[in-house]
């Protein structure tokens, strides 16, 4: 019997030896579930790792990814389930030395190969557990091959009854004002703009290649304010007009009845066959406001650069660079006409005709009077409280009424202004960005 006990207990002993030999094995066992060895890739990859092949006793561990013998990341979140840790690969961000942090261009098509590691987490940092996990994976975001002999000819594919969501977003970032360096650091980005989301359908054939097309805001129009998001109590109706393939608007059906026409311009596609490196001039409208409905337009030359995948459709990419006097019409802070200069990019998905996101950075150096100079610090600074931007005793409306400024009304809480040109006080160098961008939702 006490035989018998003795060999129970050395089977048992023995069996948990093996169970964690096997356990250990089993965990450093490092591997890659996603994307799979020989996998082409594009866009943003989700690298995957099983969280069980990395040690969490007695301290969570982690894993370490490599590009090409290029360290790139020491952290990545878990799935939703838990299961997996997640690193997320940007094949088409520009990449950055880690010696010298100086830009080294886009991933380039073809072969990479990716490595992980895993770390034993330890008070400073980490030690390595197993080996590493490797892969090869083979980039490929351009579409050229898609490039017909004659050029590809780009238009919008309307059907009645398609409909299309867009997110818009428009802000006004004062980059430096002379003078005021605290309150341009603190309160500089989104000193006013709106966004939101508007709903594009066609309802209408008007011709072969004219459309009705109806636009009609989503949710809550946002308004910002000294940086601040707010929404606003707009009436808004429906804008119906008359569109065509090439995304020109004919004709807006107007309307005496009360509200805000809230729509986004879509750009407009040149009317010939293009290649890559072709280029072409058409306007270009700019910064829709919501009040009436108007945009700025430019003359603006457009170059296809190239075609590539971009939210998960083969695009044609279109840079425009525009410049000239124009006035800002979503603009509340600026009323008289601005030298900008500006470059816009746009993705088009021409398998589908659909503009998958639209995107414009502009500046202008206006010299603004002295006392508008002034007028604007206070202002910011009543808005948005900032140490050191100046006169911080002043109460502002959220203070006083319980709601943020511009919650019951269109525009900013900034007081207007515009080119000091002819002025005879004393004048103010100021820089400003004026950003535009416009997302496809589904």
């Amino acid at each position: 019997m006490c035989r018998s006990r003795t060999a129970i207990a050395v089977v048992i002993a023995c069996v948990g030896v093996i169970a964690l030999s096997l356990s250990a094995v089993a965990q450093s066992e490092l591997r890659i579930v996603r994307p799979v060895d020989g996998a082409t890739v594009r866009e943003t990859v989700s690298i995957l790792v099983p969280v069980s092949c990395v040690p969490m006793n007695p301290n969570p561990g982690f894993i370490a990814c490599s590009i090409d013998g290029v360290y790139e990341a020491a952290s990545a979140e878990k799935s939703e389930d838990g299961r997996y840790f997640v690193w997320r690969w940007d094949t088409k961000a520009v990449q950055y030395s880690p010696e010298t942090g100086q830009a080294k261009g886009r991933p380039k098509e073809g072969k990479h190969t990716i490595v992980v590691q895993a770390y034993v987490a330890e008070r400073e940092s980490g030690k390595k557990f197993g080996n590493p996990a490797q892969i090869t994976v083979y980039v490929k975001n351009s579409a050229s091959a898609d490039m017909p002999s004659g050029g590809l000819k780009l238009r919008y594919k309307d059907v009645v009854g398609m409909t299309n969501d867009y997110r818009f977003k428009y802000v006004t970032n004062l980059k430096s004002i002379e003078g005021a360096t605290t309150l341009t650091q603190a309160l500089g980005e989104a000193v006013e703009g709106s966004q939101g989301v508007v709903r594009r359908s066609i309802e209408d054939v008007i011709d072969r290649d004219s459309y009705l097309v109806r636009q009609k805001l989503l949710g809550t129009l946002q308004f910002y304010s000294a940086g601040r998001a707010v929404p606003a109590d707009v009436l808004a109706k429906s804008e119906y007009h008359v569109e065509d393939t090439l995304g020109h608007t004919t004709y807006i059906m107007s309307s005496s009845s009360p509200g805000a026409m809230i729509g986004v311009d879509l750009p407009i596609l040149p009317s010939q066959p293009v290649k890559i490196g072709d280029a072409w001039t058409e306007p270009i409208k700019l910064f829709k406001t919501a009040l009436t409905g108007e945009s700025a337009r430019l003359m603006a030359t457009n170059t296809l650069e190239g075609l590539e995948w971009e939210g998960g459709y083969p695009c044609a990419k279109i840079i425009t660079k525009f410049s000239g006097d124009v006035r800002i019409p979503s603009s509340t802070l600026l009323t008289k006409p601005l030298s900008l200069t500006g470059e816009a990019t746009t993705y088009f998905a021409y398998r589908i005709g659909k503009v998958i996101s639209f995107v414009v950075r502009a500046y202008a150096q206006p010299e603004l009077d002295q006392k508008d100079v002034e007028s604007l610090k206070q202002s910011l600074v009543t808005s948005k409280n900032v140490p050191g931007a100046g006169n911080t005793s002043a109460m502002s409306e959220e203070s006083i009424t319980g709601r943020p400024p511009g919650a019951e009304s269109y525009g900013s809480s900034l007081p207007t202004m515009g080119s000091s040109r002819g002025s005879s006080g004393p004048s103010v160098k100021i820089k400003m960005e004026f950003v535009q961008s416009l997302q496809l939702l589904d």
